[in-house]
């Protein structure tokens, strides 16, 4: 009974019921966000709504990740607004989750039983509200934290941020915490993949035309008096093997095209 009554909790905390237990597929969503992690379950398995057997998840799973955006920038109203009872609610804007997942996440659903379950799921009593709006605090000021967490990176501090601080700066916290944060993050949403044995990566590199590529080396990754420069994951000195699955992702990443005087390689590692 007690595991029951947790599953009904947890559904509770994220505002929603008991609905229909059905399977779908990727196929009937648009938003790339949903298709990936239904992709991620790595379940295979016949979908309820068109019969098609292909990698599925529970539509319980899938409204719980919705309803983790949903919470993760709207609050109940209960938690910080005032309810003035004769005027019939909160003192603050508030819709239910089915309104803010149409209108603020474009969840276009085309298929009407598919709509239906999902609107089943969706608990109409609990509210939410923008709380953003009236606090500048907390996690609430992620873009603010974002922005100074960059800041930091950039010109303050880039390794040590548990030794970093100033007391000039009420916000030099906050990188550690962003970095906490994102680690739960990559580890809630499985972004962390091991690359088997035998799996194929291609790495390209542009140089002048008259070189000629022979050697393993001058295509692995460069050597350290080579990284001057810093990359997006990279700063200058430390070397690192940028690769990728496709090679036209390899030619977006690498190639200038202000160097006329140039040509590239590209080369599969196993």
């Amino acid at each position: 009974m007690s595991g029951v009554m947790n599953w009904a909790d947890e559904l509770e905390s994220y505002g929603l019921n008991s609905g229909p237990d059905m399977n779908v597929c990727s196929a009937h969503f648009k938003d790339v966000a949903i298709k990936s992690f239904i992709k991620r379950g790595k379940q295979i398995d016949e979908c309820d709504y068109c019969g098609r057997t292909k990698a599925i998840r529970p539509l319980e799973e899938i409204m719980r990740f919705l309803m983790e955006t949903v919470s993760y920038y709207f609050t109940d109203p209960v938690e910080f607004a005032s309810y003035d009872s004769a005027e019939g609610g909160y003192l603050v804007p508030h819709r239910d989750a089915w309104e803010i997942l149409q209108d603020d996440f474009d969840l276009n659903i085309d298929d009407a039983a598919l709509f239906n379950d999902m609107e089943d799921w969706i608990d109409f009593n609990k509210h939410w509200a923008d709380e953003k709006g009236m606090h500048s605090e907390g996690h609430h000021a992620r873009p603010d934290s974002w922005s100074h967490f960059c800041y930091l990176v950039k010109h303050q501090v880039r390794y040590l941020f548990p030794a970093y601080q100033n007391e000039l700066d009420i916000y030099s916290h906050q990188p550690l915490d962003i970095l906490r944060e994102i680690e739960k993050m990559v580890y809630r949403y499985g972004l962390l993949t091991s690359l088997e044995a035998g799996t194929e990566v291609i790495r390209c590199r542009q140089h002048c035309k008259d070189e000629r590529i022979l050697a393993l080396e001058q295509m692995c990754a460069p050597e350290i008096t080579h990284c001057k420069n810093p990359n997006r994951m990279s700063p200058a000195g430390i070397s690192m093997f940028y690769c990728a699955f496709e090679v036209e992702t390899t030619l977006k990443e690498t190639i200038d095209k202000s160097w006329k005087q140039s040509k590239y390689t590209t080369v599969t590692f196993t």
